[in-house]
């Protein structure tokens, strides 16, 4: 499922504003939205902010094929700063893969999180 980027930036952008009640219910809303697209907020936001580093490391040419999410995966679980409820997905999703049961929604999932996180 996707998240309408335009409303969570509306919420996001909500949450600072001076009405308690407003700012709460904006939290919320915005939760729900990540919730709702079966994400976690470590997977959405990425290290951006001035003097933070980000570890890409090589870009690979992304297809569904077995060798090449296997390379994802693999590329992906060498991050040192990955969240570990999405380090224990990786794993579970490489075990899936070397017993040849990845689902293609999964697949695409995989394929999807490395390309926004090489954005």
């Amino acid at each position: 499922m996707s998240i309408d980027r335009d409303a969570l930036l509306a919420a996001l952008d909500a949450m600072g504003g001076e009405d308690n009640e407003m700012a709460l219910s904006a939290a919320r809303a915005a939760h729900t939205m990540v919730d709702q697209a079966g994400y976690e907020w470590d997977e959405l936001l990425v290290e951006r902010l001035p003097g933070t580093i980000v570890e890409a490391g090589p870009v690979i040419e992304v297809s569904e094929d077995d060798e090449s999410i296997m390379k994802v995966i693999d590329s992906m679980l060498a991050r040192p700063a990955l969240h570990d409820g999405t380090r224990e997905d990786l794993e579970d999703f490489r075990k899936d893969l070397e017993k040849g049961e990845l689902d293609p929604e999964d697949r695409a999932y995989i394929v999807g999180l490395y390309q926004r996180v090489q954005d």
